[in-house]
């Protein structure tokens, strides 16, 4: 079966540099974080087509 949009077979794209990921176990939610170059590190829920762009 061929998927007309080639990002449909990602979870999730342009996580950058991510350094922690974790499930919570209640909610089943994925969360990650991301170093940025010098400051605004980053914290982001990661659902089903996420973008970090």
């Amino acid at each position: 079966m061929e998927q007309s949009d080639p990002l449909s077979r990602y979870f999730a794209y342009c996580i950058r540099n991510s350094f922690g990921l974790t499930l919570d176990p209640v909610t089943k939610t994925i969360w990650d974080t991301e170093n940025g170059p010098a400051s605004n590190d980053e914290s982001n829920m990661v659902e089903l087509g996420f973008n970090s762009d």
